[in-house]
């Protein structure tokens, strides 16, 4: 006779789906594909001592029994295992939950749980307050698996749960939209490798690991909040590696990593990145190859105590900030070949080690203050060249602007560069690294143009100096200088010269000598060139006019031969 509840009975109470389970997986899933909207419920329902009561366990067997809902389908309504206890563990592996809501708050899972290759539909998932494991099992005696789950678009609340120290494995299992909550969890050793968290928010709030460590490589975030607060991570190894954390909010905030912390080749795609007031204890922090994308990237008011690599980060030129500012370095800091169009902020740290920049460059974004004169360089351009490609013509503007900074008041967009550039020059000069020191100092120069420094004149003489020296760390551009000034001057003296019995040639030869003498004019050489020239071109009577020319010649040859040498003391200083 077959005493299986009648399809139309649309809720089956604990009693009665007790009764179905005894018959076994293939009765079940024929009753459920019968009644596949019901509601069923194992509220409160303490299986070990129900199996004891009908005599289907021995109490020997109740402490390592493995209760088996293996391949089990659920209807589309309510599944309530609230309050359950299944004594040692239970498996659903292969279950699917149907698209109902999935209810398991407070139920005590024992010390070997798996939820493999489950399946819970579409509805809402709930594991707020229950334990999965005693929290005094030894770790190597226990399991909780959700390797390959597939959850649907519902949400999933783990919040208050305690996991034990039982190894937990997330790894493959796929989320959907909903929000993720392991709010306030209590995890032992804990895998989501390879986990795919959709694009709900996901939140760990106040959470903590054993020291076992936990595993998020090549784990996958969607488009929601990920939220980090609080969390304490152990002294475990914690595995970031190759994680994607997608294109919410990312928040770390107030995080404590105890253990060798890993990054590397994290991507953070998101526009903000807070990792504000954490505390980094491991021996290790790595971030190195990590790509912040166009982030804002956030480690404010956090303490080091491990040594911390940010250096080759990925994409760093598309970094929108980076602010380490009022945080303790109690070891080296690692921001070595990183390319920024932004001024890491550095500023008001604590440390007591050195800070690597070593090929360590900064581009900062310029503006310009006049577009007037653009709008004529372009039409100039376009009258001289008969160029007709805006495209090319807007190439030749760009490559033209910087000889026409001081014109056009081009200037820093940031303006509270200063300060930070300031303190990345102190960080070079302390780590002995002159050329690093004197390329932040000339940023530091430019970022005041026209924000702290306006004087015109002032402003003129260090333009020049930028042109004919590059602020002293250019040898060829004092000598291609002087080299031109004597080719620009010999044409004047050619043309000026009053003896007619030298031919054309002569003259161009007699010129070139006279205008190179004017370079080094104390050397005896450049004296007797010079006079010999001199008589040459103009016999014994030079005009008096002349003199106006050679003298500036002079002059501007001496500050040229200045800048010279200041290249080459900035170059070989020790």
């Amino acid at each position: 006779m077959d005493d299986r509840p009648p399809p139309q009975d649309t809720r089956l109470e604990p009693e009665n789906a007790i009764k179905l389970w005894f018959k076994g997986r293939d009765i079940w899933n024929l009753w459920v594909s019968e009644n596949p909207n019901a509601d069923i419920s194992f509220l409160n329902v303490n299986f070990n001592e129900i199996l004891l009561q009908v005599g289907k366990l021995s109490e020997n067997d109740a402490e390592c029994n493995v209760f088996l809902f293996d391949g089990f389908n659920f209807p589309n309504g309510l599944t309530d295992f609230s309050g359950a206890n299944f004594g040692y563990g239970v498996s659903f592996e292969n279950a699917d939950f149907g698209n109902g809501y999935k209810r398991f708050n407070f139920t005590k899972f024992g010390n070997n749980t798996s939820f493999k290759n489950a399946i819970f539909g579409t509805g809402d998932i709930s594991f707020h307050g229950s334990t999965f494991a005693d929290p005094n099992v030894d770790i190597d005696d226990g399991y909780v698996n959700f390797i390959d789950a597939r959850f649907g678009d519902g949400d999933v609340d783990f919040m208050f749960v305690q996991f034990g120290p039982v190894t937990v494995n997330f790894w493959g299992a796929i989320f959907g939209k909903g929000k993720i909550c392991f709010d306030s969890v209590q995890f032992g050793n804990v895998g989501f490798a390879g986990t795919n968290f959709g694009d709900g928010d996901t939140t760990f709030f106040d959470s903590s690991i054993s020291d076992q460590g936990i595993i998020f490589s090549k784990a996958k975030f969607g488009r929601g909040f990920i939220v980090f607060c609080g969390t304490n991570f152990g002294n475990g190894e914690i595995d970031f590696q190759k994680t994607d954390f997608g294109e919410g909010y990312i928040n770390f905030t107030g995080a404590i990593f105890g253990g060798v912390t890993n990054f590397k080749c994290a991507i953070f795609p998101a526009d903000e990145v807070n990792f504000s007031y954490c505390h980094f204890n491991g021996s290790k922090t790595d971030f190195s190859k990590a790509d912040f994308g166009g982030s804002n990237v956030d480690f404010s008011h956090s303490t080091f105590d491990s040594y911390t690599d940010l250096s080759n980060l990925c994409n760093s030129q598309d970094i929108k900030a980076l602010d380490l500012s009022h945080s303790s370095f109690n070891k080296t800091l690692d921001l070595s070949f990183n390319i920024f169009q932004m001024v890491p902020d550095l500023t008001c740290i604590d440390t007591s080690h050195p800070i690597s920049l070593d090929y360590f460059i900064i581009n900062p974004k310029l503006k310009s203050n006049k577009n007037i004169l653009r709008s004529l360089i372009v039409l100039v351009i376009i009258l001289w060249s008969g160029v007709r490609s805006l495209k090319s013509t807007y190439k030749l503007v760009t490559l033209s602007l910087p000889m026409s900074q001081w014109l056009n008041q081009v200037t820093f967009k940031d303006y509270t560069d200063t300060g930070r550039i300031r303190k990345l020059k102190q960080i070079a000069e302390e780590n002995k690294d002159h050329s690093k020191a004197l390329d932040l100092h000339v940023l530091e120069l430019k970022s005041k143009h026209w924000h702290e420094n306006t004087n015109r004149t002032a402003l003129f003489g260090e333009f020049l100096f930028d042109i004919f020296s590059d602020y002293g760390r250019s040898e060829l551009r004092p000598i291609v200088s002087m080299f031109s000034l004597g080719l620009v001057f010999s044409p004047l003296y050619a043309l000026s010269a009053t003896n007619p019995d030298i031919n054309i040639l002569n003259k161009i030869q007699y010129s070139l000598t006279f205008s190179y003498s004017q370079i080094l004019p104390l050397l005896q050489s450049s004296k007797l060139a010079q006079g010999s020239a001199s008589k040459l071109l103009y016999g014994e009577q030079v005009p008096n006019w002349l003199f106006l020319f050679t003298g500036f010649q002079n002059i501007a040859s001496l500050i040229l031969i200045f800048l010279l040498g200041l290249c080459l003391r900035n170059r070989f200083r020790i």
